[in-house]
This record gives C-alpha cells, sequence and structure tokens, in this order.
C-alpha cells in the first residue's frame, strides 16, 4: 500500500496507472485486514488515488470502497480514523453525488 500511495499522490495520471494496474480492488481487501496497520496503509493509498478526481473517486466507490471505509471509522485507533476520514473526504467532495454515496453509508 505504501508503494501505491508513494506513486497515486503525486498526479491524477499517476493514480490512474495505479488503478489501471489493478490496485483499487487489492486495496480495497486489505480493508478488512486484521491489522489496523495494514487498513491505515490501504486507506492512505486509496486517499491518494481519490483525491485526484471524480472518475478516480468513482473508481473506490465501485469498487465497494466505501462501506469497509466507514467500518473502519468504529476503530478506536486515532491514526485509522484519521486517514479514513480523509479518504472519506476526498472521495466526497468531487461533486453531490459523491457526497451522497457517503451518506448512503451513513456518514453525515
Amino acid at each position: 500500500a505504501y508503494i501505491i500511495r508513494a506513486i497515486a499522490k503525486h498526479s491524477e495520471r499517476l493514480a490512474q496507472s495505479c488503478c489501471d494496474a489493478g490496485a483499487v480492488p487489492s486495496l480495497v481487501h486489505c480493508l478488512t485486514d486484521p491489522d489496523i496497520a495494514v487498513r491505515e496503509g490501504s486507506s492512505w493509498a486509496l486517499d491518494s488515488i481519490a483525491k485526484h478526481s471524480s472518475s478516480l473517486a468513482d473508481q473506490l466507490i465501485s469498487s465497494g470502497a466505501l462501506p469497509l471505509l466507514v467500518k473502519c471509522l468504529d476503530e478506536t485507533e486515532p491514526a485509522l480514523t484519521r486517514v479514513t476520514l480523509n479518504t472519506l473526504i476526498s472521495v466526497g467532495r468531487h461533486s453531490p453525488t459523491h457526497a451522497g454515496c457517503l451518506t448512503k453509508e451513513g456518514v453525515s
């Protein structure tokens, strides 16, 4: 997850390359890992992808990331909560439709 984050954070083109390489499904799967550090790293990487454009945020939404990210908010680890909130903000900020997807998942 760290390497994907390190690549994706720089530009939309690089973030799209990570998506094209199949990173999003793997990162979403990592959100179910029992290790909080793995979930935190995955959330960071997803944030680095989603922040660039609405189409990249759409890829996270269609991959099923939102319910798993919302579930991460139930953790007591502050670092995971902070990173997850950043990721959800990166998804929701692109349009009212994106924000509505968060509302449907119980984020208000």
